[in-house]
């Protein structure tokens, strides 16, 4: 007997994300920074530049000096290294402006005659020059809670002097269940792929590296005490496998009733049998065995969940709109999560949909460069040649 009940994604999201209210924060170097997310609004603790700078190499004048100066008419000033009135200074690139001079004259619009040069024009005051503060000011964000962080706010913590930023390190508890899961490393089974792929996946997103507990067989006990230690200690605690009605299903049985709120059954394909819940702040998981349908549901329930409870501005992933090349069914009230491959030919983009059926076929994850989420407005299927709306993974490939 399968599930009786299947609760649609938006439905799960919003009933759990409230209660998941847990999260680790750590104090990591800005170079290591690249790729969290920060938990705090980073601020300017002064102006950049601090001073006035050239923005090229040239000469700092007074634009005074210059005043009426022109092709017919050039005014000769002395080369000296501190300014007085009729003196030009030769500055690089990022030097602060000397004392008493307000422009910079580019180096290739004077010539130089022994120590002296000659202005062929006249210049404004704050010509070349970088004010004070127009890089940053003082108090202005450089970086908003909940933004990942990358290159160009490293660079603008290191040009302000912050050595250290605190960003969401969720901690992460992952372990396998099933009498007949193996590691990758052992002897004759069912190779256990689908809990690397769950650690793998908070790597990559969010920069944590989940605690690994190994494969748990199926007892109650075992798994009820896994869960139990884990809560103590994390944020997150996720089994992979068990998550059906089955009698072997216990997992997903273990977590419902050490769980404040839970939902079981997600109108989700593939990734139906998927159980959620929190208990005291902590997120539960019961994902499914199968590496396709445990990333679907990472995808679609969790990893949102993750996203809206703690405020995460995850970057958009680049889309596009392409022509199906064979059917696409769509189940009513169903939430479908295709993987495709996208192709070009002679300046059109066609996409083309991979297995349709089959939770555990890895293949199929390997071979995409699109996801295709369809079932979201009610649709019951495309037809080929219809136009859909494909989010890229990876780079589009030409057409076989």
């Amino acid at each position: 007997m399968g599930l009786t009940k299947l609760n649609p994604v938006e439905k799960v999201i919003n009933e759990i994300y409230p209660y998941f209210s847990s999260i680790t924060v750590t104090t990591v170097r800005f170079n290591e920074a690249t790729s969290r997310y920060s938990a705090q609004r980073v601020v300017a603790v002064e102006d950049n530049p601090p001073v006035p700078k050239s923005v090229l190499d040239g000469f700092a004048v007074n634009s005074e000096d210059v005043f009426g100066a022109s092709e017919y008419s050039p005014i000769e000033l002395e080369i000296g290294k501190e300014w007085k009135p009729g003196v030009a200074v030769y500055v690089n690139t990022g030097d602060p402006l000397p004392q008493g001079t307000d422009t910079v004259i580019p180096i290739e619009a004077v010539k130089v005659v022994g120590n002296k040069v000659l202005v062929f024009k006249q210049y404004p005051p704050g010509n070349a020059v970088a004010k004070i503060g127009e890089d940053l000011r003082k108090g202005e964000t450089i970086i908003d809670k909940g933004v990942l962080i990358r290159p160009w706010h490293v660079a603008a913590l290191a040009s302000q002097g912050i050595i250290e930023v605190d960003v969401i390190d969720p901690k992460i508890a992952v372990a396998a269940t099933g009498d007949e899961i193996v590691e990758p490393w052992e002897g004759n089974g069912v190779r256990n792929s689908t809990a690397w792929l769950v650690a793998s996946f908070f790597r990559e997103r969010i920069g944590s590296v989940p605690s690994y507990h190994g494969i748990l067989r199926d007892d109650e006990e075992a798994i009820k005490n896994f869960v139990e230690v884990a809560l103590d200690k994390y944020d997150i605690v996720i089994t992979t496998g068990g998550s059906s009605v089955g009698k072997r299903d216990i997992s997903v049985k273990v977590m419902e009733k050490l769980a404040d709120k839970w939902i079981h059954g997600v109108a989700l394909t593939p990734g139906r049998p998927l159980g959620i819940g929190v208990r005291d702040g902590k997120l539960m998981v019961s994902l499914s065995g199968y590496p396709v349908a445990a990333l679907s549901q990472l995808e679609v329930v969790v990893w949102p969940i993750i996203k809206k409870a703690h405020e995460l501005k995850e970057p958009p992933r680049p889309k596009v709109r392409a022509k199906l090349k064979r059917r696409l069914p769509v189940t009513p009230n169903m939430l479908h999560l295709y993987r495709v491959v996208v192709c070009s030919r002679e300046g059109e983009l066609w996409v083309e949909p991979l297995r349709l059926t089959g939770s555990g076929i890895l293949s199929s994850l390997i071979k995409s460069n699109g996801i295709v989420v369809a079932g979201v407005r009610g649709e019951t299927g495309y037809d080929a040649g219809d136009e859909i709306e494909v989010e890229l993974i990876g780079d589009i490939v030409p057409c076989k």
